[in-house]
């Protein structure tokens, strides 16, 4: 039983965080970020920086981005997912930082743009 009451414990705290990440991206204006070119940023690339945001990251990966895309928009096609992130890491708000075999990695510097 105390196994139990250790593991809910674990998942209660789990959802807790992730319930204060998304009350954190619902609460954010857009106004932290620079979306002046709104012609290339969708709604769910939008969601997905106010979440880098509300996270407080600078780099992130595809790995870290499909989960963002994952989480916070309707989005769930692979061919789908690799289009937003190619879409969205092309705009001034991300940076390569280093393209490697396995994973690329990039700055995300929408708060500076």
């Amino acid at each position: 039983m105390h196994t139990e009451l250790c593991r809910l414990e674990a998942r209660n705290r789990q959802l807790n965080s992730r319930l204060s990440k998304l009350e954190a991206v619902n609460g954010l204006s857009g106004d932290e970020i620079d979306l002046s070119d709104t012609s290339a940023t969708d709604h769910r690339d939008k969601k997905v920086m106010k979440a880098l945001v509300a996270d407080g990251r600078e780099r992130v990966t595809i790995d870290d981005l499909r989960e963002l895309y994952r989480g916070h928009t309707d989005i769930r096609s692979a061919e789908t997912l690799k289009d937003r992130i190619k879409t969205l890491t092309a705009t001034d708000h991300f940076e390569l930082v280093n393209r490697g075999l396995r994973t690329t990695t990039w700055r995300f510097t929408g708060l500076e743009s």
